[in-house]
């Protein structure tokens, strides 16, 4: 006969495998759920800073429209959102500078509308890259889940600008 343990074992057992038959299926299913935001993100102007240690620093004022209601489904935990700054330099090829960020806990709390808004974190180059060179803004928004792997999205909405150093 079997014991009170081996048959608790076997509940258990069971229990686990079809938990992670549900889990499974709820990660698939999401792969259905194609999000469509609606994005607008425009430079606005920008601030030169005085020198930090000898380096370039420079603020960035930006407008973002934002309607991410259509990313939250039964699955989303919480968005991260970012404005980010790309340029290139001749000291490094690739520079990508987070200027602004938050996180968005629900789907009431997804409609962004930001006019002529500051980034929250300040772009300083090592050195004197900044001046008359090529920006690019872009806006992503990472998902959290309930369960199942973060994804980060880039949106279509960027922009370019130039930083023109009058003397």
């Amino acid at each position: 006969m079997h014991s009170l343990y081996s048959r608790l074992n076997a509940l258990f057992a069971f229990v686990c495998f079809v938990l992670s038959v549900v889990i499974a299926l709820n990660i698939i299913s999401t792969f259905w759920l194609v999000p469509n935001p609606k994005v607008s993100l425009k430079f606005n102007r920008l601030r030169s800073l005085a020198p930090l240690r000898g380096n370039e620093v420079i603020s960035v004022y930006f407008d973002l429209d934002a309607d991410l209601r259509s990313v939250f489904h039964w699955n989303t935990r919480h968005l991260y959102v970012s404005v980010v700054v790309s340029y290139a330099t001749a000291k490094n090829q690739l520079n990508e500078v987070v200027i602004w960020d938050s996180i968005i806990l629900d789907k009431e709390r997804a409609v962004l509308k930001l006019k002529e808004k500051e980034g929250t974190y300040r772009v300083i180059d090592q050195g004197k890259g900044l001046s008359n060179n090529h920006f690019n803004l872009t806006f992503y928004y990472n998902t959290a889940p309930v369960c199942g792997g973060k994804l980060l999205w880039d949106t279509p909405a960027s922009d370019h600008f130039i930083y023109h150093v009058t003397k």
